[in-house]
């Protein structure tokens, strides 16, 4: 289980070195668990999407992925359209960074690490 603080725009890395940066969650609606994080890859690159799964570790401020940088460039692009901004006070109510946080087009409990609440509390307040 992830216990750390997690900072929207903190540094991602990749087994073979820096990679991007997070800049949205993705939850799922039904089980109001985190289940992706979003990465910007840098300028004229695609963000991508990364099942928390992938997520090796925290190291001081960064995200250590469990993935090479090829391999995450091979992952699926994010379409923001996809991913919709949830209602207000589903946001309010589940925890969540009300301008990060993007719904799980389709379920995705059989994929889902939950996300302390004291973590949510944390990247909600920057």
């Amino acid at each position: 289980m992830i216990t750390h603080d997690i900072a929207l725009g903190g540094t991602i890395r990749c087994l073979d070195g820096p990679c991007g940066r997070l800049s949205l969650l993705v939850v799922d609606p039904a089980s109001r668990h985190l289940t992706h994080l979003v990465v910007e890859r840098g300028a004229g690159l695609a963000a991508v999407i990364v099942p928390l799964d992938r997520l090796a570790r925290v190291a001081n401020t960064a995200l250590v992925l469990h993935l090479s940088v090829d391999d995450l460039a091979s992952l699926p692009h994010v379409v923001e359209a996809d991913y919709p901004v949830p209602p207000s006070e589903w946001i309010e109510r589940h925890g969540y960074v009300p301008d990060a946080t993007r719904m799980a087009p389709y379920a995705t409990s059989g994929f889902v690490v939950p996300l302390p609440l004291a973590v949510r509390r944390r990247l909600r307040s920057g």
